[in-house]
Order: structure tokens, then sequence, then C-alpha cells
């Protein structure tokens, strides 16, 4: 599966329905990690040579971000920006703190952590998010706060290679991350 706000929308709805306000920021990063674990794909570009140095004639693959979590607090927060920056730094310090991995059947490889997650440079949502609403209200705010999700997800390209083998050949570099999708 694919990444699409739309997707992220409806976790994000299903997780936070009926929920009291001060539990619904741990379902939110919940729903959010279990939605970009369960239809990210990471696409790796892959080179690899056998023990007589020819190249493996496969050179892509695909694969899954791992150990994700995110854990979404609340805010003491007075100004509204403020608020945003403390939800960014934590979406930020959650994805960085996963590892992506090729997960195509064939290749032994060591997950790489992502180490680095660029800031989200768009979560500025127009609505506030009502949890205790079930009016357009809500859904159009989760549906932007999915949006922006997705787009800085789809942005992240971690640098370093995936080590690992595709018998009988040893990546070098091995698997490098082409995009997520």
């Amino acid at each position: 599966m694919a990444l699409s706000a739309e997707g992220l929308q409806k976790a994000l709805l299903a997780a936070t329905d009926g929920v009291a306000p001060e539990g619904a920021l741990s379902k939110l990063g919940e729903a959010i990690a279990k939605y970009i674990a369960d239809n990210a794909e990471v696409s790796f570009s892959w080179v690899a040579l056998n023990p007589a140095g020819t190249p493996d004639t496969i050179t892509t693959a695909k694969g899954k971000i791992q150990n994700l979590a995110m854990s979404l607090t609340a805010s003491k927060a007075e100004i509204r920006k403020e608020a945003m920056d403390h939800m960014i730094g934590e979406l930020v310090t959650g994805l960085s703190a996963a590892m992506y991995n090729i997960t195509d059947v064939g290749f032994a490889t060591s997950p790489m952590p992502m180490a680095y997650s660029p800031t989200i440079t768009n979560l500025n949502l127009s609505i506030a998010i009502d949890l205790d609403n079930d009016t357009n209200d809500r859904e159009e705010s989760m549906l932007q706060l999915a949006g922006c999700v997705i787009d800085w997800v789809k942005l992240q390209k971690p640098t370093t290679p995936v080590p690992g083998a595709h018998a009988p050949f040893v990546g070098s570099p091995g698997g490098m991350v082409s995009g997520i999708t």
C-alpha cells in the first residue's frame, strides 16, 4: 500500500472517535506510527557484487519503516505556534528513532536508523482539532494533519546504505534509499 492523506485521516478519526481529550494525543501518535509502518513503502537502489566481481542483476528493492513509535504529549504552550512546534518536535523525534530495511524476499540486510528527519514545515492547521466534535471541522482538521504528515514522510531520504546480501551478492554499497511512497 502507499501512503495517502485520506487513509491516514481515516485512521486518525477512528483512533480518536469517542476518546477523551486527555488521551487523544496519545491515540493520534499511535495511529500515525501504525499507519506509516503499515503503509509506507521504501524504495531502494541496490548495488552488490558476487565473489567474482559480477554485479547483481537486481538493482532495486522494496522495504519498510520499522520500530516506529510516535509519542505525542500535551503542550503547555499558550501560543498556537509553540504548541504546533511542540507537536512537530515529537513527530520528528519519533521518525528519527525509527529504522528502515529491505524486506523483499531473498535479501538479508541489516536495518539502519532514519537518524535525521527534516522538520515538518507545513504543519499549520487552519482549523483547530476538536476531538469531541463530529462535524466536518473535525474531519477537515484530521485531513489537514494527515496531509502534512504524509507530505513530510515522503520527503524523507535517509542517506546511510543498508548493508547486506542478496545471495551470492554482497552489497557494495548495498541498498540506498531512493524514495518513500
